[in-house]
């Protein structure tokens, strides 16, 4: 937004309007389950052939 105002002069709900009417949608996502990220021991041991570490 170009504006001679600054940035904080905006509310949330301010952009949010002026997005919807140029034509943006704001949509909400489902829950996801959260994935599980093994951590770099994990991924090493793995790679070596080590039995699978739980916890």
């Amino acid at each position: 937004m170009t504006s001679s105002q600054g940035r904080r002069d905006f509310t949330g709900s301010a952009v949010i309007r002026a997005m919807a009417r140029l034509g943006c949608t704001c949509r909400v996502h489902p829950d996801v389950a959260p994935v599980r990220v093994p951590s770099p021991l994990r991924s090493a041991s793995a790679a070596l052939g080590a039995a699978a570490l739980d916890g």
